[in-house]
């Protein structure tokens, strides 16, 4: 099969799939009956931005970061370069990589967690009618959470 023909497929059968998923599956009118099945139930909830699945990627990344800097900076002390010990460098990774990277995670967190605490302000409000808060409790309610 040429690529093109792939290609052609793939969004035909793309679009045929989003317009399935948002008849059959988004509307929240059918969360009730998703109740008995639990795939369609998470596929639901997936598809609604229910969870919000970053807070836990930034945190692994940042596990993960942290990781190899200290693994690195470890090895490095026990290395040499063209004939130049690495040692000392190896121990300022150790010590600032974590921190740099512990920075940057946390002003990638300053954002979820505005987010988070927005939406936590605006469940509590009380719509009043016609107003931007009455047609935000129209939509489905948002629950952001580890």
């Amino acid at each position: 099969m040429p690529m093109t023909v792939a290609v052609i497929l793939g969004v035909v059968a793309a679009i045929a799939g989003t317009v399935v998923a948002f008849v059959m599956i988004i509307p929240e009118k059918k969360r009730e009956g998703f109740k008995s099945n639990k795939v369609l139930l998470w596929l639901h909830d997936f598809l609604n931005f229910k969870t919000l699945w970053i807070e836990k990627i930034l945190k692994c990344l940042y596990v993960l970061m942290s990781l190899i800097y200290v693994c690195i900076g470890f090895f490095m002390l026990f290395s040499a370069s063209f004939g130049q010990y690495m040692g000392g460098y190896g121990l300022l990774l150790i010590i600032f990589g974590p921190v740099l990277t512990r920075v940057v995670y946390e002003f990638c967190m300053l954002s979820i967690l505005t987010v988070k605490n927005l939406a936590e302000i605006n469940n509590k409000l009380v719509p009043q009618k016609g107003s931007v808060a009455d047609e935000a409790t129209k939509t489905d309610d948002v629950q952001f959470g580890a």
